[in-house]
């Protein structure tokens, strides 16, 4: 599935992201384009809040974990079932393109 194309079917909305990944897993990561460079972060709760159908979430931890030339943010996430039930959940993202992109002068 192209998880760009999902995004947009659910939200009218084009992110900067790429790839079939679907952030479940460090090789499922959601790929993150040079477009969301200064945007990633914001670009990471729109996918996770789409993912999740809207329902409310917490942030609980983010990391940035570097592997050979990937970097990688790992973000933990708490929601709420509808029965009250908090369910803790792994969000992977890729954002190498969003790094070491500097004009020199």
């Amino acid at each position: 599935m192209d998880i760009q194309k999902y995004i947009y079917n659910q939200t009218n909305v084009i992110l900067p992201i790429t790839g079939s990944g679907n952030g479940s897993s460090k090789d499922k990561a959601v790929i993150m384009t040079v477009d969301a460079k200064h945007i990633f972060v914001g670009v990471q709760n729109e996918y996770i809040s789409t993912i999740l159908d809207d329902v409310h979430w917490d942030k609980v931890e983010q990391s940035l974990i570097i592997e050979d030339d990937k970097k990688l943010d790992k973000i933990t996430i708490q929601h709420f079932t509808s029965d009250g039930e908090v369910v803790e959940r792994l969000f992977w993202f890729d954002i190498t393109e969003c790094f070491g992109i500097y004009i020199s002068t």
